[in-house]
């Protein structure tokens, strides 16, 4: 749930009968409950968020007592709930509800959360800008050796290597500073925070506060492998989605289509094979064996042979192989 803030208070017609009764176990029977009204904000930039932040953290370092009454909204001694909002939001220059006491009286304002909540506005605020690419190059989202990547057949084709994807966020509104960025996800795949139960793999998490925009980089090592040797992300196509939250608690999401392909880098038609490597990497090797009563080469199917991984400390590497029949031999990393 990051990045939500939830407030269960007391709503117009329902009261609880002790306090457990404010504890849900799911979103979903919070929200349906008259307890939550909905959310509220104040536009505030980048600056002030911080300021509030800051203001509120040092002040529950002090630990101040809680106080019903007159004691209400003294910093460093004692708050109440509705008194320690508004006392935070005034040392950033936001008088919520002006002239506010701890219950009506003349000439003051009796402060409520229901009083609060009707000052504030309902918040459509949005996430500016989010692609991949960077600022300056937006066509260049993906690099192999810091190479950019050309489009071909409506997406990105990479095969077997470490990619470096840029991505650009910013929370500018026509030179205005937002709210500011407060955190940027690159998923493969679908975004999601229970990846139990969704495909998504969350590649990069950033919670680095930036004010209003910044470019992003991450390096996908499309070669890993689990625990079992089993490579991670095997050749066919991914969605690769960025996810980024300004401090106001909007976000704007995008993507881009890449497919790990598999190349072909070599083919070969004989009998006995030697095979001698002089770049490091993984391989995989197939052969087909045209045995007496298969006359066409179309009629025998490919066989796994190996895979094999090679190092530099390996380099140059000789392979043989060696079968009954002619052969025909097909690698691809």
């Amino acid at each position: 749930m990051d990045h939500i803030t939830m407030e269960a208070l007391y709503g117009p017609t329902w009261k609880p009968r002790k306090l457990g009764e404010l504890t849900f176990n799911n979103f979903k029977k919070f929200y349906e409950a008259d307890v939550f009204w909905g959310i509220r904000a104040r536009k505030l930039d980048y600056k002030d968020r911080r300021k509030l932040v800051e203001i509120a953290e040092a002040q529950t370092k002090l630990r101040p007592r809680y106080a019903l009454r007159g004691g209400y909204k003294k910093p460093g001694i004692s708050f109440r709930c509705d008194g320690f909002v508004e006392w935070c939001y005034e040392q950033v220059g936001v008088d919520i509800v002006p002239n506010d006491w701890w219950r009506p009286r003349r000439g003051r304002t009796g402060l409520t959360p229901a009083l609060q909540f009707a000052s504030l506005a309902v918040r459509t605020g949005k996430f500016q800008k989010l692609h991949f690419g960077t600022k300056e190059k937006p066509d260049e989202p993906i690099y192999i050796n810091d190479k950019p990547v050309p489009l071909k057949d409506g997406k990105y084709i990479v095969y077997g290597d470490k990619v470096k994807i840029k991505i650009y966020a910013s929370d500018l509104d026509k030179d205005k500073d937002g709210s500011g960025i407060t955190r940027f996800e690159l998923w493969i795949g679908e975004p999601d925070d229970t990846p139990d139960k969704m495909p998504g793999l969350r590649s990069l998490k950033d919670d680095t506060d930036y004010s209003a925009d910044n470019n992003y980089t991450h390096i996908w090592d499309t070669t890993e492998k689990d625990n079992q040797g089993k490579p991670l992300f095997p050749g066919g196509d991914y969605i690769l989605k960025a996810k980024a939250y300004d401090q106001a608690g909007n976000y704007k999401l995008t993507s881009i289509p890449v497919a790990i392909g598999v190349e072909k880098i070599l083919e070969w038609e004989g009998y006995d094979v030697l095979l001698k490597f002089t770049k490091a990497g993984t391989y995989k090797i197939y052969a087909k064996e045209q045995k007496p009563d298969e006359e066409e080469w179309e009629d025998v199917d490919w066989d796994f042979i190996e895979e094999i991984e090679i190092k530099e400390d390996d380099l140059p590497y000789r392979y043989d192989l060696n079968l009954d029949y002619p052969q025909w031999v097909s690698m691809d990393r």
